[in-house]
């Protein structure tokens, strides 16, 4: 979780009917992992991270979007202690899209060079020279992306090894592909990983008191995007993660998150 959260630089819809005008929405509703003290902040213990339980609607993924949240921390704070805000995406129907289904690697669109069938652990394909160990596949790919969010490309079965076996390559992976396809079926690697899409990663001995930020998130675009949608957005809900190791020394203090949507 650590290690990869910084990669990424973060289904009922929310309650309530949107604003002609937008809306300021306050984002009230956490896990378990975040404790509401008496002034009505929440408090992380060190080490741990939340998601809000709310799914807030994006319907103009053009105009801005802003996010702010209130964050602090406590005075008996140990050094190096980082603190992330992120958001998780969600598609139109409720469904989360995962950083592998967005992720391409660029350059890497082939085809299949033989027929694949769902036991498969070796797949051929034209040219595998950008299909690197870790990465995932996506099946019936478009090299303009407009294919994606790509739900294909899932990291249940990621590439161990890509060999090119005279006019074709061959890519091992590491469980069946599961999936069955004919030949000359567009293919593209994609990266995976286990992240959010990041607004923020403050060095929490910074903060203080409390300290206000605000984040403006319009546009789409592919990959790995810090103040864009990630493509395919219709709904986020929010990550607060406290990097802390020393328990007792690393609490997490954050308030007032909120989301205003632009004008419909």
């Amino acid at each position: 979780m650590k290690g990869t959260i910084l990669l990424g630089t973060i289904c009922a819809f929310a309650a309530g009917t949107l604003s002609l005008f937008g809306e300021k929405i306050a984002v009230e509703q956490f896990g378990p992992a975040a404790v509401k003290q008496p002034d009505n902040s929440y408090l992380i213990s060190s080490g741990n991270y939340v998601f809000s339980s709310q799914l807030i609607p994006v319907k103009d993924l053009v105009k801005e979007t802003v996010v702010t949240i209130d964050l602090k921390a406590p005075a008996d704070l140990a050094k190096g202690v980082e603190y992330y805000v992120g958001i998780l995406n969600f598609d139109k129907e409720g469904k989360r899209i995962q950083i592998s289904y967005v992720n391409p690697v660029k350059g890497s669109d082939t085809v299949l060079a033989a027929p694949c069938a769902k036991t498969d652990t070796v797949l051929k394909v034209q040219d595998g020279s950008l299909f690197k160990k870790g990465t995932c596949i996506a099946y019936e790919t478009k090299k303009d992306l407009s294919d994606l969010p790509n739900y294909t490309a899932t990291e249940k079965a990621v590439v161990r090894s890509a060999e090119k076996r005279g006019a074709h390559w061959e890519i091992t992976l590491s469980k069946p592909c599961g999936v069955e396809y004919p030949a000359k079926t567009p293919v593209r690697a994609h990266f995976g990983g286990w992240y959010q899409y990041l607004l923020c990663a403050v060095k929490a001995s910074t903060l203080g008191d409390w300290k206000s930020y605000t984040f403006k998130i319009s546009g789409t675009k592919e990959g790995n995007p810090c103040r864009q949608w990630t493509l395919g957005t219709a709904g986020i809900k929010f990550i607060i993660f406290n990097n802390g190791k020393e328990k007792g020394k690393d609490g997490m203090f954050f308030r007032n998150l909120t989301v205003t949507t632009p004008e419909q």
